[in-house]
């Protein structure tokens, strides 16, 4: 996964109280995210690098340690939905 990844153009967010649906436009796809996989989304900027990311999710959460897996788990999902690009 590349340093610095970013949101893809097509997409249309909604907030909602436990996360966000997303529509990606290009696809016709609707897609829902809890509130981590939202703030995970917000956070790919292509300013922000994937090891900034992760310590943003740590200090959010108030975590002792970074759940480094699951973050990349979540980013790589994000990225084969075509929500985030390198």
């Amino acid at each position: 996964m590349g340093n610095f990844p970013k949101q893809v153009d097509n997409i249309e967010i909604n907030k909602v109280s436990d996360g966000y649906i997303v529509y990606h436009t290009e696809f016709d796809r609707v897609h829902y995210l809890n509130l981590t996989s939202a703030m995970l989304l917000e956070a790919c900027d292509g300013e922000t690098s994937l090891d900034e990311i992760k310590i943003i999710i740590k200090d959010v959460f108030e975590l002792e340690e970074i759940p480094a897996e699951e973050i990349d788990n979540c980013m790589e999902e994000l990225m084969e939905a075509s929500l985030i690009k390198l």
